[in-house]
């Protein structure tokens, strides 16, 4: 019976003189005293750099399918882009039907580099997060903090000085950490929202289609090998044979004429599908690479260092 009563007194002293150094803090401090606090019972609760890391590899992944994706869409666009067509009537000319794809190859270049920009800052905060996730440098900061409260309040110019020096380091470090810890949880959270996940599995889908329309469109365009022309015998049958080969010549010509505007046609409707695919797998990444990222940086910034 006795106890009970002495451990809850000690248990009330304790939250008092905890609630005294608190109060003997500035608000700045107490937000960093209580963000130490929380980083270090996650810490040792449950390992939330793991599950950072894992948000992070998913984030790396889309960037890089996006990538590849990109990369076989201009390699399929290059080939048939370099197809000519040969038509002859009275004199010969190539016929390159692929540069109606040139505007749609300058739009896949651009998405491109932006995937491959997500993908290297994607990386970039998975190895600063690997290493302010380890335990040592928390611990680490946590006591230079600790000491820089108590040389704030010493009596020397110095060690005011250095004091808030420390106070600073140990700010911009739980700003970074803040960073790295809700930046992936959000790019997560937002992409799995129904309406981003299934606009993004939808372009996607929608871009794969459009490689393989584009594979289907350079085996259309390729043309046969033209016949070599064989000596005629006598003048006489000489003219008929040429006659006939005008003949063939135009019917050929016409067909071929058919062909390339049956061509350009498709590939007018392929490449105004996938500009639009682009623009959203664009609008995407941009919003989980820049502008989330942007606003968490934004967020610990006017919290822990303005």
């Amino acid at each position: 019976m006795s106890e009970r009563p002495q451990s809850s007194r000690s248990g009330a002293s304790f939250a008092a003189v905890l609630r005294g150094a608190l109060q003997q803090l500035t608000p700045r401090e107490q937000l960093s005293a209580l963000l130490l606090a929380g980083a270090l019972l996650a810490l040792h609760g449950f390992d939330y750099g793991a599950t950072t890391l894992a948000c992070l590899e998913q984030s790396s992944q889309r960037a890089l399918a996006a990538f590849a994706i990109a990369r076989g869409l201009n390699a399929v666009i290059s080939v048939i882009q370099s197809a000519e067509v040969g038509l002859t009537v009275g004199i010969s000319a190539a016929l390159s039907p692929g540069e109606v794809l040139d505007p749609l190859n300058d739009l896949i270049e651009r998405f491109s580099l932006v995937m491959l920009v997500a993908s290297v800052a994607l990386w970039l905060v998975r190895l600063c997060g690997g290493l302010l996730f380890e335990a040592s440098l928390l611990w680490g900061v946590t006591l230079l903090f600790l000491g820089s409260l108590a040389l704030c309040r010493s009596g020397h110019a110095w060690g005011r000085g250095l004091g808030w020096l420390l106070q600073w380091g140990s700010r911009l470090f739980l700003a970074a950490l803040l960073f790295a810890l809700a930046t992936p949880l959000l790019v997560e959270a937002v992409h799995d929202a129904g309406y981003v996940e299934r606009q993004y599995r939808a372009s996607s889908d929608g871009l794969r289609g459009t490689q393989q329309r584009l594979e289907s469109l350079s085996r259309q365009i390729d043309g046969g090998a033209p016949t070599a022309e064989t000596p005629c015998g006598d003048w006489s049958s000489c003219i008929g044979e040429r006659v006939s080969r005008f003949a063939e010549t135009l019917s050929g010509a016409s067909r071929v004429a058919e062909r390339i505007e049956t061509f350009a046609r498709q590939a007018g409707q392929v490449a105004s599908d996938a500009s639009q695919q682009v623009v959203i797998q664009i609008a995407i990444f941009l919003l989980e690479t820049l502008l989330l990222p942007l606003a968490v940086m934004l967020l610990c910034w006017r919290l822990l260092l303005r």
